[in-house]
Protein backbone atom coordinates (compact mmCIF):
# COMPACT_ATOMS: atom_id res chain seq x y z
CA UNK A 1 0.00 0.00 0.00
CA UNK A 2 2.37 2.53 0.55
CA UNK A 3 4.65 1.99 -2.21
CA UNK A 4 1.66 2.14 -4.72
CA UNK A 5 0.74 5.83 -2.57
CA UNK A 6 4.52 7.19 -3.35
CA UNK A 7 4.46 6.11 -6.82
CA UNK A 8 0.81 7.64 -7.18
CA UNK A 9 2.88 11.24 -5.28
CA UNK A 10 5.60 10.58 -8.06
CA UNK A 11 2.66 10.27 -11.29
CA UNK A 12 0.89 13.65 -9.32
CA UNK A 13 4.15 15.55 -9.14
CA UNK A 14 5.40 14.70 -12.64
CA UNK A 15 1.86 14.32 -14.65
CA UNK A 16 2.14 15.12 -18.45
CA UNK A 17 -1.23 16.18 -20.16
CA UNK A 18 -0.97 13.22 -22.75
CA UNK A 19 -0.89 10.92 -19.74
CA UNK A 20 -4.60 11.30 -18.92
CA UNK A 21 -5.03 9.42 -21.83
CA UNK A 22 -1.98 7.22 -21.91
CA UNK A 23 -2.21 5.15 -18.56
CA UNK A 24 0.34 2.92 -19.87
CA UNK A 25 3.40 5.65 -19.26
CA UNK A 26 2.67 7.29 -16.30
CA UNK A 27 5.91 9.31 -14.98
CA UNK A 28 6.89 6.16 -12.34
CA UNK A 29 6.71 4.08 -15.01
CA UNK A 30 9.08 6.34 -17.25
CA UNK A 31 11.45 7.24 -14.56
CA UNK A 32 11.17 3.47 -13.94
CA UNK A 33 12.19 2.34 -17.48
CA UNK A 34 14.99 4.90 -17.87
CA UNK A 35 16.89 3.81 -15.01
CA UNK A 36 16.55 0.06 -16.40
CA UNK A 37 17.71 0.82 -19.50
CA UNK A 38 21.24 2.43 -18.31
CA UNK A 39 21.81 0.04 -15.13
CA UNK A 40 22.25 3.55 -13.49
CA UNK A 41 20.42 2.24 -9.90
CA UNK A 42 20.22 -1.01 -7.19
CA UNK A 43 17.08 -1.82 -5.55
CA UNK A 44 17.81 -3.16 -1.42
CA UNK A 45 14.74 -4.86 -0.66
CA UNK A 46 13.13 -4.59 2.52
CA UNK A 47 13.90 -6.82 5.69
CA UNK A 48 13.12 -7.30 9.32
CA UNK A 49 17.05 -6.35 9.51
CA UNK A 50 17.30 -2.38 8.41
CA UNK A 51 13.13 -2.46 8.71
CA UNK A 52 13.20 -0.61 5.46
CA UNK A 53 14.10 -0.91 1.68
CA UNK A 54 16.77 1.58 -0.11
CA UNK A 55 17.43 2.09 -3.12
CA UNK A 56 21.00 3.55 -4.84
CA UNK A 57 20.60 5.77 -7.92
CA UNK A 58 23.72 7.37 -10.12
CA UNK A 59 23.66 10.52 -11.96
CA UNK A 60 26.05 11.30 -14.83
CA UNK A 61 28.55 13.01 -12.61
CA UNK A 62 28.76 9.81 -11.04
CA UNK A 63 27.17 10.88 -7.46
CA UNK A 64 25.05 8.70 -5.65
CA UNK A 65 21.60 9.16 -4.01
CA UNK A 66 20.72 6.87 -1.65
CA UNK A 67 17.03 6.71 -0.87
CA UNK A 68 15.69 4.96 2.36
CA UNK A 69 11.67 4.32 3.39
CA UNK A 70 10.96 2.86 6.50
CA UNK A 71 8.99 2.76 9.81
CA UNK A 72 9.41 6.66 10.72
CA UNK A 73 10.86 6.10 14.15
CA UNK A 74 13.33 4.33 12.75
CA UNK A 75 14.46 6.27 9.94
CA UNK A 76 14.20 9.40 12.41
CA UNK A 77 16.62 7.37 14.18
CA UNK A 78 19.71 7.27 11.67
CA UNK A 79 19.26 10.76 10.79
CA UNK A 80 21.21 14.21 11.46
CA UNK A 81 18.92 16.28 9.54
CA UNK A 82 14.86 17.52 8.82
CA UNK A 83 13.27 19.12 6.00
CA UNK A 84 11.10 21.90 7.58
CA UNK A 85 7.51 22.98 6.27
CA UNK A 86 9.04 25.15 4.34
CA UNK A 87 11.36 22.63 2.44
CA UNK A 88 14.78 23.75 3.87
CA UNK A 89 17.39 21.72 5.41
CA UNK A 90 17.82 22.07 9.44
CA UNK A 91 19.67 20.09 11.93
CA UNK A 92 17.96 17.56 13.52
CA UNK A 93 18.65 18.68 17.29
CA UNK A 94 17.30 17.09 20.35
CA UNK A 95 14.66 19.33 20.37
CA UNK A 96 13.21 18.48 17.23
CA UNK A 97 14.07 14.82 17.11
CA UNK A 98 11.76 14.69 20.26
CA UNK A 99 8.99 17.08 18.69
CA UNK A 100 8.92 14.76 15.41
CA UNK A 101 9.14 11.67 17.54
CA UNK A 102 5.93 13.14 19.84
CA UNK A 103 4.65 13.47 16.24
CA UNK A 104 4.92 9.78 14.98
CA UNK A 105 3.78 8.48 18.04
CA UNK A 106 0.45 10.63 18.24
CA UNK A 107 -0.12 9.32 14.71
CA UNK A 108 0.21 6.18 15.27
CA UNK A 109 -2.12 6.50 18.44
CA UNK A 110 -4.72 7.22 15.98
CA UNK A 111 -4.24 4.03 14.08
CA UNK A 112 -1.89 5.48 11.14
CA UNK A 113 0.71 3.95 9.58
CA UNK A 114 3.41 6.47 9.70
CA UNK A 115 6.05 5.57 6.88
CA UNK A 116 9.78 7.77 7.02
CA UNK A 117 11.64 8.86 4.18
CA UNK A 118 15.45 9.70 4.27
CA UNK A 119 18.09 10.27 1.64
CA UNK A 120 21.93 11.05 1.70
CA UNK A 121 24.17 11.81 -1.39
CA UNK A 122 27.11 9.95 -2.01
CA UNK A 123 30.74 11.24 -4.17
Amino acid sequence: KTDNALLDLIDRIDLQPDDVTDLKSLPHQRIRDLQLSDGSYAVFPFTSVTKGMSTVIKDDDGTCMVYHKGGADEVLAKCTYFRDSLGEQQSLTDEAREQLAATIKEFASQANRNIGIAYQKIT
